[in-house]
């Protein structure tokens, strides 16, 4: 419906004021619909979508009766600000592949985690919710791209600790260098949080997978 209608070339015809209001309105009674079939496998994302519609504190609106009544959202509605709910995953970062095999364990042994401490966090520009993280591990400074500025403010990042994947390959995203990975939480609105690591504990501290 979106595609079909093209609002935003309504928006710069200059006589289509009319179905321009006609066509955001049913996207957010939509919206409004999917948020009410969502509350209960995904009840944070629902509220996040129905509190920027600005319908949050209407229970009428977000009840199952409600979905039997299209045109229930109030005309004048103010839509509100929110971040993105669903931030689109970066190629190469993020999202696992259901058919990925099971790995052996002498493979997990393989992998090198480390306690680092952030140096500095910038936004990338070009990638809405990546940051530019240059992190030291007790040894050198190595620079990781990470897609959690969703979660988290660059100013507030620098001096924690976090735990850093220090031998992987190396890659690039926009020839910017990436060279490891930090571990990081996703919560239920789909936002990713990086697993800060206690002061106390030395930079260059292994992180270890015991059984």
């Amino acid at each position: 419906f979106i595609v079909s209608t093209a609002p935003w070339q309504l928006a710069t015809a200059g006589n289509q004021q009319e179905r321009l209001n006609t066509v955001l309105y049913n996207i957010c009674e939509a919206l409004r619909f999917i948020a009410v079939t969502l509350k209960p496998i995904m009840p944070e994302a629902a509220q996040s979508i129905l509190g920027q519609l600005g319908i949050d504190s209407i229970p009428g609106l977000y009840t199952w009766n409600s979905l039997g009544q299209w045109g229930l959202l109030p005309v004048g509605t103010k839509i509100l600000p929110q971040p993105v709910l669903f931030p689109r995953i970066v190629p190469g970062y993020g999202g696992i592949d259901p058919e990925q095999d099971l790995i052996l364990r002498e493979e997990l042994a393989r992998i090198n985690m480390v306690v680092a401490r952030v140096l500095s966090a910038e936004a990338v520009a070009e990638y809405d919710g990546l940051l530019h993280l240059i992190l030291y591990d007790g040894r050198q400074r190595c620079s990781v791209l990470a897609p959690v500025a969703r979660a988290c403010q660059p100013a507030a990042l620098e001096g924690k600790k976090v735990v850093l994947l220090s031998n992987l390959r190396p890659t690039e995203v926009e020839g910017m260098p990436s060279e490891g990975e930090v571990l990081v939480l996703e919560t239920e609105t789909g936002n990713l949080k990086l697993i800060f690591v206690d002061d106390d504990i030395p930079e260059g501290s292994k992180v270890l997978c015991l059984s």
